[in-house]
């Protein structure tokens, strides 16, 4: 069947009285870049505004450990482009240097590197990723222009390296601070999953689909705190969610009659180009 795009891109047309399906191209128009980039800015502003007081806290929380207040990282960024991307320290000065002795420890698949319980991380910055308030920093990135709030996951330029051209792809949108990947399978160790899911948002994007993925990211940021003040396992296995098994059965089902559509025609079959957007 055909995969990787979303169903709402399926249209119906007749052609010489023939019912027939077609999968729409997505690109969006310049109204929808100009309207992700107002939400991007509206939200930055807002946030940064109202945890003014509680960034100043962490700040001095972090300071008691005896090094600097933010981190900053090497990534790739749109069309290639490197930038710092800007976060809270939440592990030890030297973590950096001890990474290739835990590399043994690495719990996910392909060229990313995660551990549940790094022994690198601070007991601030255990409390900081817990809440996600290590990543409001990257609110400046997204004010800046060199990411947005919703996006592909910035990735290191090492594992870029790793990443084939199909996967590349990723850097045709801004990376951004959550994103299809971080709300569907973020406790999922599958680079497969991480790879498609970031090259269906590339495809699929749009502006509601945004806001969607920024009030799944609340949601399961809610859930991940509720799990800790019971004492549960922060870390869930992953499922998948109602919406994307809908989307892969409609898929599926979309993919059969398309099929039957072109032969009946006697039209070209329909193909996913990589690349095509």
């Amino acid at each position: 069947g055909l995969a990787g795009f979303d169903v709402q891109r399926i249209r119906q047309l007749h052609i010489a009285r023939e019912p027939m399906i077609y999968l729409e191209q997505s690109k969006p128009r310049r109204i929808d870049h100009a309207m992700k980039r107002a939400i991007d800015l509206a939200v930055s502003l807002t946030v940064l505004t109202l945890l003014s007081p509680a960034l100043i806290l962490i700040a001095l929380a972090i300071k008691t450990d005896r090094g600097p207040v933010f981190f900053k990282q090497e990534r790739v960024g749109k069309n290639g482009k490197h930038f710092k991307v800007l976060k809270f320290r939440t592990m030890v000065v030297d973590a950096e240097k001890r990474l290739a002795e835990l590399m043994a420890n690495n719990e996910r698949s392909g060229p990313l590197f995660k551990m549940d319980v790094d022994p690198r991380v601070t007991k601030v910055g255990r409390f900081l990723r817990l809440s996600s308030l290590d990543e409001v920093p990257q609110l400046f990135n997204v004010l800046s222009g060199k990411m947005s709030i919703v996006g592909p996951r910035p990735a290191l330029p090492k594992e870029v390296l790793e990443f084939d051209a199909d996967l590349r792809r990723r850097e045709l949108v801004k990376p951004g601070i959550t994103g299809l990947w971080q709300v569907e399978a973020r406790d999922s160790p599958s680079f497969d999953a991480y790879r498609r899911l970031d090259l269906f948002y590339v495809d699929n994007w749009t502006v509601p689909g945004d806001l969607d993925i920024m009030l799944d990211t609340f949601e399961h940021l809610l859930g991940r705190i509720v799990r800790a003040v019971k004492c549960e396992p922060t870390q869930v296995a992953h499922e998948m969610s109602p919406t994307t098994a809908n989307s892969n059965i409609a898929s599926s089902n979309t993919a059969n009659s398309i099929s039957i559509a072109a032969d009946t025609a006697g039209g070209p079959s329909v193909e996913r180009q990589a690349g095509q957007t």
